[in-house]
């Protein structure tokens, strides 16, 4: 699904204008990722958990020259769904 289809699915599902429904899930998708940025932890009943997840920094080898390279620190985001998610 893209974001134009998703964006009508929420507008018929909620009788309510396209333009609207653009609004409310582009002020939704900034909410989550000002709150990740943040470092929060977002829960969502029924569907499931968004969080940060740190990673230091690393050295790996790169396989194909054998050269050594440094990976710098990243803020990965990890989502756990609902069980009822998993159980269908």
């Amino acid at each position: 699904m893209n974001k134009n289809a998703f964006h009508t699915e929420i507008a018929t599902s909620l009788s309510i204008e396209p333009e609207e429904a653009d609004k409310m899930a582009s002020g939704l998708v900034e909410i989550i990722r000002d709150r990740m940025i943040s470092g929060d932890s977002i829960a969502i009943p029924g569907f499931g958990q968004f969080d940060t997840v740190s990673r230091q920094e690393q050295i790996v080898t790169d396989l194909s020259t054998g050269k050594r390279l440094m990976l710098p620190p990243v803020i990965e985001v990890v989502f756990t769904p609902a069980t009822a998610i998993i159980k269908k």
